[in-house]
């Protein structure tokens, strides 16, 4: 096909947004997949009541898992250094919250041992994570 030289041509200025579609959806995507991945805690099962408590305050998390390993957010430690992790952890907020995140198959008896030892650090309130049944 020739071109007629007595047609003026004008340049093509529109920009293809397919591409950048493209990019956005695959960038998307991979958002999707990673941020279920992202997540700061250990996994535990937790029990189940009829009503759990939504609070703002700053909470500590510490978790328990079956196999009694204790963490603070994602850093294990030993139950003897645990008063003195919660303690230190305390003193960067005003106000706390410190919370037990025992999964459901842990012995009771150690869930007091670790509750005796933040109270023996001088920590008074402490508080029990649990899931909320569904209705």
């Amino acid at each position: 096909m020739y071109s007629n030289p007595n047609i003026e041509r004008k340049p093509l200025s529109e920009i293809n947004v397919t591409p950048l579609v493209d990019v956005a959806l695959t960038l998307l995507i991979m958002f999707i997949i990673t941020a279920p991945l992202l997540q700061s805690r250990i996994d535990v099962n937790l029990p189940t009541a009829s009503r759990s408590i939504k609070d703002p305050v700053k909470s500590i998390i510490i978790s328990l898992t079956r196999d009694k390993n204790i963490y603070i957010g994602k850093k294990p430690i030993f139950i003897s250094n645990i008063g003195k992790e919660v303690a230190d952890k305390a003193s960067e907020y005003r106000e706390y919250r410190v919370l037990i995140e025992g999964d459901r198959e842990v012995d009771y008896g150690f869930v007091i041992e670790v509750m005796d030892e933040i109270k023996q650090a001088g920590i008074e309130e402490v508080g029990l994570v649990i899931q909320e049944k569904k209705k």
